[in-house]
């Protein structure tokens, strides 16, 4: 049996060294049990065309392009000012390291080069729509691959839902939503949909096998740890590359820039007389540590190899990087943790006992410490005891409870992957007839006026599936809630009346992961122009009185849209 691992590996925007390790790691896990799969080579939607090697331009060109907007409500102006200042942000900070970004993403591309057995083909979800990978097997592999994108949406590809994985059998292993939020109603039907089509569904987080069931009732899902903790910590330090220094800290970000952690950071190092190493991905010209006690090292350049190395021999860690943390626990190192957006920190840390590392026990303990020898606000003055601030920094970790732990976690990890390959090995998938599955959902069908002259005529509304309504331009729009992509609708020309003018049929529209696409008469689909206009001739996408409205063979669609037509009349 063939097996494809899809995952966050080398395409990634801020180059976050867990991405190709957490791949490798789960591939090299399989292979030291007889199993043999390839990593696809796969970008996912929300990269779009980002320049990885060199994102300064791309952000200088967002910047300007957006100086010319002109938001007329105060919250598009709020908007465009904070855009604006994210885009420079970026924009400063990749050119000031352009160098070092070059390299880093070069040793990102020589890592998986060496050590992924991959394919050579490129692909993203629209090819995985169309060009079969050749897998029998889809396995998506870790990380925030579940998240649905502000512009993108879900990716379809991580949730193995490409028309090619179609009746292939699929695994979900460790899966992370990351940050949770709200969705819209449809694509939370969406996601539900997707899932339910996975054989063997494992996540990551607690939080996330909750929501899942709280959608899908019988369906069984299972947590699982991550894919680095899979491996035992001589598999890294083949790979390592040991720092030239030594006696330092290492303080890692991701993501948020947390003041407490620099804090800490600096605080720590001058009690122990040790520099610090400062590593991150967020493109700031002398880092985000500053200080004038203590030696600061920023490493922008260093790759997966180098990040693995300043962790192994650092001798105290403060991150608030899950990675980060993991490989804290397999070193055996001392660490502490800031709070992160989300869950899936403050869950390693419950499953492993460890939820006394982070800075709200260590301020606690430090209060205390102080209250006990009569100090108050001010304990973490210079004047200050040594003792009183050392001591909660050097309390130890019970790493031989921690092994307990990991232990049975890749016990109970290792054997829902392993067990779900051999059931896949020895069984064929139940067929699934997917196109009849979409002809079943149900989605929103809106008959849109396209003119504030035009009235209705179309009768009574039946308000339980039907609206009638003036959107915000003062046109009308009638919508039913109940339509259904099954191709066996007719058009209707008795809605809409327009003085002077003949109603002369419809432009369709769909809306695809916040995408606009026209639709031909065949069912196939086109994106939409920046012009709006259908990028057909009228033959092939101007619907008349008595044309069916086809079926369209794409599930994740929000809305369906029809663009009244008028001719003047002569």
């Amino acid at each position: 049996m063939k097996i494809g691992l899809i995952s966050i590996n080398m395409h990634t925007k801020s180059l976050n060294f867990a991405c190709p390790i957490h791949s490798w790691a789960f591939q090299r896990f399989l292979k030291m049990h007889g199993i043999d799969s390839k990593v696809i080579d796969y970008t996912p939607n929300y990269n779009d065309d980002f320049p990885a090697r060199e994102p300064a331009p791309y952000y200088e060109k967002k910047y300007k392009a957006l100086l010319e907007a002109n938001p007329q409500t105060e919250a598009g102006i709020q908007e465009r000012e904070s855009k604006l200042r994210q885009y420079k942000f970026k924009w400063e900070g990749y050119a000031a390291l352009n160098d070092e970004r070059c390299e880093r993403f070069d040793k990102f591309e020589d890592f998986v080069q060496t050590y992924y057995d991959k394919t050579d083909e490129k692909y993203d979800e629209v090819k995985l729509d169309r060009v079969d990978s050749g897998f029998d097997c889809y396995i998506c592999v870790t990380d925030v691959i579940w998240s649905c994108d502000e512009y993108w949406g879900f990716d379809k590809g991580f949730l193995l839902d490409c028309k090619t994985m179609e009746n292939k059998w699929k695994i979900s292993y460790a899966a992370s939503r990351g940050v949770p939020k709200e969705l819209e109603e449809c694509e939370e039907a969406y996601f539900a949909r997707a899932v339910s089509d996975i054989d063997f569904v494992s996540v990551r987080e607690k939080s996330l096998k909750e929501y899942v069931q709280s959608l899908l009732p019988d369906k069984q899902v299972t947590t699982v740890i991550d894919p680095v903790l899979l491996l035992p910590v001589e598999e890294y330090e083949k790979i390592l590359i040991k720092p030239e220094i030594d006696h330092y800290i290492v303080v890692y970000y991701a993501m948020e820039r947390p003041k407490e952690l620099f804090q800490m950071a600096i605080r720590y190092a001058k009690l122990h007389h040790v520099r610090i190493v400062e590593l991150t991905h967020i493109p700031v010209e002398g880092g985000m540590v500053q200080t004038e006690d203590v030696e600061v090292v920023q490493d922008f350049a260093a790759g997966p190899k180098e990040w693995l190395g300043y962790l192994k021999y650092a001798d105290c860690i403060f991150t608030n990087s899950f990675h980060a943390t993991c490989f804290s626990m397999l070193f055996h190192k001392k660490f502490f943790n800031s709070k992160r957006n989300g869950d899936k920190l403050s869950n390693l840390l419950e499953t492993f006992q460890l939820t006394d590392r982070t800075f709200d026990t260590l301020r606690d303990e430090f209060a205390q410490r102080a209250a006990q020898k009569g100090l108050r606000r001010h304990y973490h003055s210079a004047r200050i005891l040594l003792g009183i601030e050392k001591r909660p920094f050097d309390r130890e970790i019970n790493y031989h409870k921690v092994d307990q732990i990991l232990e049975q976690e890749r016990k109970k990890s290792g054997e829902f992957i392993l067990s779900a390959i051999d059931y896949a090995k020895q069984h064929p998938r139940p067929h699934t007839d997917y196109d009849a599955v979409r002809k079943k959902i149900e989605m929103d069908f809106a008959y849109y006026a396209n003119s504030v002259e035009a009235v209705w005529v179309g009768g009574e509304i039946d308000a339980s599936k039907e609206e009638l309504r003036t959107i915000s331009n003062g046109k009308i729009e009638f919508r039913r809630h109940n339509f259904k992509n099954n191709g066996e609708t007719m058009v209707r020309m008795d809605l809409f009346e327009r003085k002077g003018y003949t109603l002369e049929g419809w432009y369709i529209r769909i809306r695809v992961n916040r995408e606009w696409y026209w639709v031909h008469k065949d069912g196939s689909i086109v994106k939409r122009d920046q012009d709006h206009r259908p990028s057909m001739d009228r033959e092939h996408t101007l619907f008349k009185a008595g044309e069916n409205i086809p079926y369209v063979p794409v599930e994740m669609i929000s809305a369906m849209i029809a663009d009244a037509v008028w001719k003047k009349n002569e």
